[in-house]
């Protein structure tokens, strides 16, 4: 017997198709609720940013640990979903008259929320903004030899004072504690060989991957600061020349771990030391009778380099570690900037949900627009103009919303760009005028 057309139309879908087709429409309407929500909603932001290890706000007083913040998010997207699976199946709106068309909406939003830039306008990496030279690999070899995961980094412990640590800068602070600065100076041998082998090489190369091994900020910060408060009691002996070896290799590291540098810690770490040792450096050529050689020596450590190509790629080292990070799963990307592993089922999630929920073209090529602009501030030296760039990006680039929501997450806190470009022009104030203290006859 023939069925009417139309009672084929109310028929109930088959069972596990009906089934499938209702839990897939059950199931995503409170997701995209809470898309929504968290758009508009820094609590929920903040639930998710919690849940997925990431810090989302520096004030945040969000208190609730990963566990919680999984309860929080996932409880009432389980209970609407399965509300809405019930009350349509009483309902009899089972019918692919009615499912059918709520699925196509779902594919829709879905093909909404996944539609990312065909391509990246600055197609910067790693890899290209510190690309691979001879020695570079034995260099960076020698180097990472402290690094924060190698034996020799996690062992590190820099010496302790019995009192209170001098300031680094005060002659007499440093004098008030002398015999335990030589003795912590002798202590550090090993320190002061592995600099040694690694100021042996013109450049210092910087093969740091993606979740790579960073250097030991300690070990370097306390080579500098015993070694540069040597160099000042030489010079107070009126052992100028004596000083100046001290201290020129200091200077030389430092200005050697920058312009090869794929992260801003080891940058801003070489900044660092290069401003110690000059300010040194000043303070023996001040107190003490130096040479022509020890001076000129000093002079070719200070020569070279662009001062403005050295602030652009302060800001381009957090576009390329970012080129570099985000065009992988998405379980990776949240894994970069979170601390700890995540479970495998939030990996998982994370891997099937990244299309909806991260657009890395789009996110780059915005991201890519401020660095750029923050390039040429930083070059012109525009300090100025650095912090309220970056806020327009945040509330108005990066702002929250129901289309790509991972990345508010992962770049609404950026770098404080305008104290890092300043730190290193004042490096390059001083070190010039240094140099041209050196030149004055």
């Amino acid at each position: 017997m023939d069925i009417p057309d139309s009672d084929l139309d109310e028929a109930p879908a088959p069972g596990a198709p009906r089934t499938a087709a209702l839990a897939v429409v059950s199931v995503a309407i409170p997701l995209f609720i809470l898309l929504a929500a968290a758009a508009h909603a820094r609590a929920v932001r903040e639930a998710i940013a919690s849940l997925l290890g990431l810090g989302y706000y520096g004030d945040s007083s969000w208190k609730l640990g990963p566990a919680a913040s999984a309860a929080l998010v996932f409880v009432p997207v389980a209970v609407v979903a399965l509300a809405i699976f019930v009350a349509a199946w009483r309902k009899g709106l089972h019918t692919w008259k009615v499912v059918g068309p709520c699925l196509l909406a779902v594919a829709g939003i879905l093909a909404y929320l996944a539609a990312d830039d065909p391509a990246i306008r600055r197609p910067m990496t790693m890899e290209t903004l510190s690309p691979v030279f001879p020695g570079a690999e034995d260099s960076f070899k020698i180097l990472m030899r402290y690094g924060m995961r190698a034996p020799l980094g996690k062992n590190f412990k820099a010496p302790v004072f019995k009192g209170a640590y001098p300031d680094w800068k005060d002659i007499q602070s440093i004098v008030a504690v002398r015999p335990e600065i030589e003795a912590h100076w002798q202590a550090l041998l090993p320190e002061r060989a592995w600099w040694v082998e690694i100021n042996a090489f013109e450049r210092i190369g910087d093969l740091t991957p993606v979740d790579g091994d960073l250097i030991a900020f300690q070990v370097l910060r306390t080579v500098t600061q015993h070694g540069t408060a040597i160099a000042r009691l030489q010079a107070f002996d009126g052992n100028g020349d004596g000083a100046m070896a001290t201290v020129i290799p200091i200077i030389q590291v430092g200005r050697k771990l920058q312009p090869t540098s794929r992260t801003l810690v080891r940058a801003m770490m070489g900044v660092v030391i290069e401003r110690m040792g000059i300010e040194a450096a000043d303070y023996v050529l001040k107190t003490a009778p130096v040479s022509p050689n020890a001076r000129a020596r000093l002079a070719a450590a200070l020569e070279g380099g662009d001062a403005e190509a050295g602030a652009r790629h302060l800001i381009a080292m957090s576009y390329a570690y970012d080129v570099s990070a985000w065009m992988r799963p998405v379980g990776d990307v949240v894994a970069s900037a979170r601390s700890g592993d995540e479970p495998r089922w939030m990996r998982f999630l994370l891997d099937a949900a990244g299309p909806f929920i991260f657009n890395p073209r789009a996110t780059l090529n915005s991201y890519g627009d401020l660095c750029a602009d923050m390039q040429d501030l930083a070059a012109q030296r525009d300090f100025a103009k650095m912090g309220p760039r970056a806020q327009r990006y945040n509330d108005v680039d990066a702002r929250p919303r129901f289309k790509n929501m991972l990345a508010d997450l992962l770049t609404s806190s950026n770098a404080a760009y305008a104290k890092v470009v300043e730190n290193y022009w004042k490096a390059e104030d001083e070190r010039v005028a240094l140099l041209a203290q050196l030149k004055e006859p």
